[in-house]
């Protein structure tokens, strides 16, 4: 908490946009490596939790990860750009479906 009340008053933003700065332990990227195998990281980690030859295998784990840990599973296509999302758990929209 002390961390959140530093970064507050250092870079003046307001307390909804700090939580984006802050690194979400709870969620999982998949994305390709540059030896074009496919690894599904922690955020916040330095290395990968899984490397697989596939997206379907890395993607399958990270939203398994995500879930378990009522995070966000993040899926980047080849260009890096986010393709798809899930939420598991508090889900930030507060729409239906």
């Amino acid at each position: 908490m002390v961390i959140h009340k530093i970064i507050h008053v250092f870079l003046k933003l307001p307390v909804y946009k700090m939580e984006m700065i802050m690194a979400d332990e709870r969620d999982y990227w998949t994305q390709k490596r540059p030896d074009g195998r496919w690894e599904s990281k922690r955020e916040g980690a330095k290395r990968a939790s899984k490397v697989t030859d596939t997206q379907v295998e890395a993607w399958a784990f990270s939203k398994n990860q995500a879930r378990d840990n009522k995070g966000e599973a993040y899926l980047k296509n080849e260009q890096g750009k986010i393709r798809e999302r899930n939420t598991y758990g508090n889900d930030p929209r507060k729409t239906k479906g």
